[in-house]
């Protein structure tokens, strides 16, 4: 098993995790592709507690500021898509269409949401 997938990114820090091991097979084949840990209780407390206080700094963040967060967020997924859609594919034995369809529709919802939320249908004007 890689270090990494012993590990779970919080609060800018890969950190390790005490969970019970698991692995990703292919349904094709049985290979096993990825193993990886869970995360422990412990784990999961310090990544909730990261969570509420970085929220405090999102919170008041404008709509174009946080904005910037999910062009780059799309930028990520764009730059990657063959290779996300690789992914879906040999972890879940979909046709590979279907799974570079995935991956615009994801890309898709998150334009939908950022113009919804900029044209008002999400927002009264306060910043949540």
């Amino acid at each position: 098993m890689s270090e990494l997938s012993q590990r779970h990114y919080i609060d800018g820090e890969w950190k390790p995790s005490q969970g019970e091991n698991f692995t990703s097979e292919n349904p094709a084949t049985g290979e096993i592709i990825w193993t990886g840990v869970t995360a422990d209780s412990s784990t999961v407390n310090e990544a909730v507690k990261a969570a509420k206080e970085a929220f405090s700094s999102w919170r008041i963040l404008s709509f174009d500021e946080r904005n910037v967060f999910v062009d780059a967020f799309i930028g990520h997924i764009k730059a990657r898509e063959k290779e996300l859609a690789q992914v879906i594919h040999t972890e879940t034995g979909k046709p590979l269409w279907e799974c570079k369809t995935e991956i615009g529709t994801m890309i898709g919802k998150a334009a939908i949401s950022v113009n919804a939320y900029g044209d008002g249908n999400w927002n009264s004007g306060k910043r949540s």
